[in-house]
């Protein structure tokens, strides 16, 4: 990446400094991308370092200045001027200046390799300890969000929201709403990522307001503002409402006239192009975002470059080009496979290579990319029970309760009003307990239901074969429909159910027979619609393997969704459900704790 005070005017009119504290101008710059983005290199320290003779002199802020300007030069043109620093905040027992100085050498790691992130985060835990015991506006916030970075762009998406949520309380405390912002950013994209698009939308839109309201004050670079504002764009348009982002991506192509962030801004268009069916155009206009995006790493990331190959490969999908789409949904792989990325975008895209092998028959393949999308799902689906139960915990239910007490505030202060306040508390208490009364009825059912369920013997769960209806009932001949309970016990017995592409229509067919007679004998013998049957016999099925078999309980609902034909894990859930009246992952969650509290 080259270093982006080198490229005037264009990038200074993007990259003035956001914020009047404790940085000089281009150190600020730099600074708000690493809080947001995670700026890297791949420089090593060196140990044992001596400071040369032309350093000796230079104070803190010629160091720090050299070292951002030269940040993406050789190790030799930026690491003297890391390590000076901090000898030199040694030498003066300035706790600040030690702490910027860990910091500065800790910016020099990248995300790449676990022993790069242990010696980013390591460098950063020192810079926190330096500025322990100092009331500091900036520090140790600063290196607490910057972690947080860390452990994001290395995939620990746990460990960075619990290091934003407590940055932005923290800031919150220190009464600085530059970082709070930073912070709130960040959370957004998280909630953003695992499909709470409202929720992100507000968050963002909240950032939007901060950094226009800085404009109107004055503030003449409007480049804060355009980020934060092509972040809610993305949101809407993942959120559906294309119309909104379009409108806003438009005011937002204005003013990012003559500036880098305008090639966000245009990516969107080609999107939208998309959209608008116009595919050839969208190819055209998507493919003028990348010449430039190795070199501008720290506004284009894996998630932008996924974004413009998927909207690729769906641009010459519609054009009937395959073979091309095909390419960028296997780019899309490369990038996401190699980095565990949890995106929606790649779940389309493995959908796509799994759907194309097996249209052309090639079983290696389809089965490489169903194991990638497995795979996918499986850190998916841990990591958002993880993160969501966090988010509620750390930070909804604290803001709240915060935005309760205020209005509890506000409602005391007026006389008039405070009988509405004790009317609305107990109704809430009323609620409340309603809730946890229902809520604990509900599980007794539950633990009811589960215990009938286990307590099913192999005879029960073996249903005997019906005795045919009579002719009269039905209109079919007995033989007929003796012949045909046959061969549904035989479908039965090979557990033919289990097929995903199963219809009435199909199994009529592989019977050999037509698709009336055979609805009205399952209805008129089983007692019910096809589609039911079908279904009972798939949950009996996966009743039986999940109470057996200790490894298809470490599948997630998806997958097993997806192994005993349901075509969703919705459809899965509402009939595993409507047969045993309770939910698959209850269930599970249930023969886990039994397995181990077993002696």
């Amino acid at each position: 990446m080259i270093s982006i005070f080198k490229v005037k005017p264009i990038v200074q009119s993007l990259l003035k400094p956001i914020s009047t504290f404790f940085y000089p101008y281009k150190t600020q710059v730099l600074l708000f991308f690493f809080v947001v983005f995670g700026l890297q290199t791949t420089i090593a320290q060196e140990e044992n370092f001596i400071i040369p003779d032309s350093l000796l002199k230079l104070s803190y802020d010629e160091l720090e200045k050299r070292f951002y300007e030269g940040y993406y030069a050789s190790k030799e043109k930026v690491l003297p001027f890391a390590n000076t620093y901090l000898k030199k905040g040694r030498k003066d027992r300035n706790q600040i200046k030690i702490a910027i100085g860990y910091s500065l050498i800790g910016y020099t790691y990248g995300f790449e390799t676990k022993k790069e992130y242990d010696k980013r985060l390591a460098y950063l835990d020192s810079a926190i300890y330096a500025c322990k015991g100092i009331n500091h506006e900036q520090y140790p916030l600063l290196f607490y969000i910057n972690k947080s970075v860390v452990h994001y762009r290395f995939g620990n998406y746990q460990k960075a929201l619990n290091g934003y949520i407590y940055s932005h309380e923290l800031a919150k405390k220190k009464e600085s709403k530059f970082y709070e912002i930073i912070a709130t950013n960040n959370i957004a994209i998280i909630k953003r990522k695992f499909g709470k698009y409202e929720e992100a939308k507000l968050m963002f839109q909240e950032c939007v307001d901060y950094e226009y309201e800085r404009l109107r004050k004055g503030v003449k670079d409007p480049s804060a503002y355009l980020y934060e504002l092509s972040q809610l764009i993305t949101t809407y348009r993942l959120n559906g409402q294309i119309d909104s982002a379009h409108i806003l991506n438009r005011q937002g192509y204005k003013l990012a006239k003559d500036t880098v962030a305008k090639r966000l801004f245009a990516f969107n268009e080609g999107v939208f192009l998309y959209y608008e069916k116009k595919y050839k155009k969208a190819i055209e206009q998507i493919k003028t975002f990348f010449p430039n995006e190795k070199k501008l790493k720290f506004l284009f990331e894996d998630y932008s470059v996924i974004n413009a190959y998927l909207f690729l490969g769906m641009s010459y999908e519609a054009l009937s080009q395959n073979e091309i789409a095909i390419q960028y949904y296997q780019k899309i792989d490369s990038i996401a496979g190699e980095a565990d990325l949890i995106i929606s975008e790649t779940r389309w895209a493995y959908n796509k290579l799994i759907d194309h092998y097996k249209t052309v028959g090639d079983k290696n393949q389809q089965l490489f990319y169903t194991n990638r999308l497995l795979h996918a799902d499986s850190i998916a689906d841990a990591s958002y029970k993880s993160l969501n139960e966090t988010l509620k915990k750390d930070y909804d239910i604290p803001q709240l309760l915060v935005e309760k007490e205020a209005l509890i505030t506000d409602l005391e202060a007026k006389d008039d009003q405070s009988s509405k306040v004790i009317l609305g508390l107990s109704l809430f208490s009323l609620v409340l307990g309603g809730f946890l009364f229902w809520n604990y009825h509900k599980r007794k059912a539950y633990g009811q239901r589960f215990e009938l369920l286990m307590n099913q013997t192999k005879e029960e769960e073996q249903k005997p074969m019906q005795e045919p209806s009579k002719d009269s009932d039905i209109g079919i001949s007995e033989s007929i429909v003796t012949e045909i309970l046959q061969k549904l016990n035989d479908f039965e017995q090979q557990q033919g159910y289990l097929k995903n592409s199963l219809t009435l229509n199909s199994l009529a067919k592989e019977l050999k027979t037509n698709a009336n007679y055979l609805s009205k004998i399952v209805n008129a013998n089983k007692h019910k619609s096809f589609s039911h049957y079908i279904n009972d016999l798939r949950i009996e099925y996966v009743v039986t393997q999940l109470k057996s078999n200790p490894t298809f309980r470490k599948y997630t609902v998806k997958a097993i969704a997806n192994e005993i034909g349901f075509k969703s894990p919705d459809a899965f859930s509402k009939a595993f459900y409507k047969s045993t009246g309770i939910y698959p992952s209850y269930f599970i969650k249930q023969l886990e704790k039994q397995e181990n509290v077993a002696p």
